[in-house]
């Protein structure tokens, strides 16, 4: 089982984003949950996340649910063949 702490230094940016350091001290689960519990009971949730998207909202940046975008640009070939050519694959099977 992989540990938490471990998926917050899976990528840099997930640890710049609540200022640590990937080699720095890493709050584990139980402590994470802890604090999410007693912001729960005060009602400071929606409030907590409500300022987060406007702070992101305001430096620039839109938050969106589960998108992550990883794509490539690579060339296609280009089809060489000329008209009458695919006629006759599409007839025969071979020009």
């Amino acid at each position: 089982m992989i540990k938490q702490s471990s998926k917050l230094r899976d990528r840099y940016s997930f640890c710049r984003f609540p200022g640590l350091s990937p080699e720095g001290k890493v709050p584990d689960a139980k402590t994470v949950w802890v604090y999410r519990e007693c912001l729960k009971e005060r009602g400071l949730v929606d409030k907590l996340f409500s300022e987060l998207l406007i702070r992101i909202d305001a430096a620039g940046f839109s938050a969106r649910k589960g998108q992550i975008v990883d794509a490539a640009i690579v060339p296609v070939p280009r089809q060489r063949d000329t008209r009458e050519k695919n006629r006759q694959i599409q007839r025969w099977g071979q020009p």
